[in-house]
């Protein structure tokens, strides 16, 4: 793989020591700034979420090369797979950004709008939470499902195909956060969506692979058009023409009504529960 000198690439001849690191000591506008490497070369277990992270690196608003997944280098499952890790693990860093504003006392509710509230799932049974408790519950069960054997092999290994119910359960969570974000925190998702463009590649991943139906999501599909000034106004016009597409059609009691069949679905929400806990 990147870094291992004993490695072969797909076409049987050996890949020399790549190390995509920054040295101790190198200055800001050198770190990240190593030379891109060919697609062959990134093999091994890590090999999917580097080639990934190299396509972000190049160009975070390109998200249509970055969602693309060539069937000859890499499975769609695992492809999927390290996508949603990506997307987890850059949350994070918008987490932190909201630690200031989205407090207990500004949104004692994990709401989307004025019409959506949510309920979370990382307890016995589901509860209302603050939304920062709520981002924080959701990204620490994402992380703890997405690299738990119990429900995914071996980093590197394709995963298996009733999976996919896993991935849309997850794809479902992470999307309330955009949402939360969209809707009351504007400033902060637009300042952030400027630089990283990771909702409008979540959203490209969702419509790739349908992980969520498009009568269900509720950030406006055309939301990126927006400027970083301009948000606040998208957001709390998000009732009008341009969002109606995209709203769900009935307000949503808890995570449940977001659910085609509950039923189908809780052995997934207990399993995600469980390794939460």
């Amino acid at each position: 793989g990147i870094g291992d000198d004993s490695t072969r690439a797909q076409g049987g001849s050996p890949v020399g020591i790549k190390l995509m690191r920054d040295r101790r000591g190198s200055r800001a506008e050198s770190i990240r700034t190593w030379p891109a490497l060919r697609r062959e070369e990134f093999t091994g277990p890590l090999g999917a979420h580097a080639y990934i992270q190299q396509c972000i690196r190049i160009d975070p608003g390109d998200v249509e090369t970055v969602c693309a997944c060539d069937p000859a280098f890499w499975d769609e499952g695992l492809w999927q797979l390290e996508h949603l890790r990506q997307v987890a693990l850059e949350l994070s860093g918008l987490m932190v950004l909201l630690l200031d504003d989205c407090t207990k006392q500004k949104c004692p509710q994990m709401k989307a709008s004025d019409e959506w509230v949510f309920l979370c799932a990382a307890h016995r049974l589901p509860q209302e939470c603050c939304a920062i408790d709520y981002i924080t519950h959701t990204l620490e069960g994402t992380t703890a499902v997405l690299n738990s054997n119990k429900w995914l092999p071996t980093r590197g290994i394709a995963p298996p195909l009733e999976s996919e119910k896993v991935f849309k359960s997850i794809a479902r969570r992470l999307h309330r956060i955009f949402a939360h974000v969209y809707f009351h925190h504007a400033d902060v998702f637009g300042r952030f969506e400027d630089q990283h463009h990771l909702c409008k590649r979540f959203l490209q991943l969702v419509k790739q692979y349908h992980w969520i139906k498009p009568h269900q999501l509720i950030i406006p599909a055309n939301f990126h058009r927006h400027t970083h000034t301009s948000f606040a106004a998208g957001a709390s016009g998000a009732h009008g023409a341009d969002a109606s597409s995209s709203r769900l059609e009935h307000p949503a009691a808890s995570l449940y009504s977001l659910f085609d069949d509950p039923e189908e679905h809780l052995e997934i929400e207990n399993g995600l529960r469980g390794d939460a806990v």
